[in-house]
């Protein structure tokens, strides 16, 4: 079972970890705060400019899940 999205997203980890575990799945999660998992344009209103940290992240994410056995 994998986990992705922002904060929000990784909240629920140790609930899905505790029924992976009982159902003998593995559970990964790949989370990273203020990005959505959707392809769009994140905006991080502190520093005033685009995530880029978000659109890097996206691109690994799927091909890592893909690359999972």
């Amino acid at each position: 079972m994998v986990l992705t999205g922002d904060s929000h997203a990784r909240q629920w980890l140790p609930g899905l970890d505790a029924v992976g575990q009982a159902g003998g799945w593995r559970v990964i999660a790949w989370t990273k705060s203020a990005c959505t998992v959707i392809d769009i344009v994140t905006y991080n209103p502190s520093l005033e400019q685009r995530y880029e940290g978000c659109e890097n992240w996206r691109a690994v994410l799927f091909d890592e899940i893909t690359a999972l056995d």
